[in-house]
């Protein structure tokens, strides 16, 4: 009876640890949105039509900002230096947005959604949504190079057809 008492301890102690790491590697993993779901949840939120901008540039913003992915950072850098970081699916750049505590900031505006640019890499955007309501007031989508680069003087009348909304 001792050696099945132990021999079940040690099966526990095992999924225990085996669950543990589970749920520690899974943490890591980011979150990867699909177009439609992204559009569904950004709509849920009221950015379609927030500030003039319809729900097809928003999409189109994120797929080519951050491929759809929650936990994205991109560093901006100039001549080997770290200048700011884009954080998560709609990439909060550092200078303004957010605070690293690695961006050094002159700006008069500083943290402007008054969050820790580490809160934009998880998989609840619903604080990012948030935020990008704020960056778009006094900038509009130019605050973001994805946006003009490849969304802005296009037609995306088409772009969320695939999408039952």
């Amino acid at each position: 009876m001792a050696k099945g008492i132990t021999a079940s301890r040690a099966v526990i102690r095992k999924m225990r640890t085996f669950l543990i790491l589970s749920a520690l590697l899974t943490g890591v993993r980011p979150y990867v949105y699909q177009k439609c779901e992204l559009a569904e949840l950004l709509h849920k939120n009221g950015l379609d039509g927030y500030r003039g901008y319809n729900l097809a540039n928003w999409v189109c913003l994120v797929q080519h900002e951050s491929n759809y992915d929650t936990r994205v950072i991109g560093r901006n850098r100039r001549g080997g230096k770290n200048l700011s970081s884009d954080y998560g699916i709609f990439q909060i750049n550092s200078i303004r947005w957010c605070e690293d505590g690695r961006t050094q900031n002159t700006r008069k505006l500083k943290n402007g959604c008054k969050k820790s640019c580490r809160d934009f890499i998880n998989d609840n955007i619903t604080d990012d949504i948030q935020c990008v309501k704020r960056i778009v007031r006094p900038q509009g989508m130019n605050a973001w190079y994805g946006w003009k680069k490849r969304c802005q003087k296009r037609n995306l009348n088409d772009f969320l057809d695939d999408c039952k909304m």
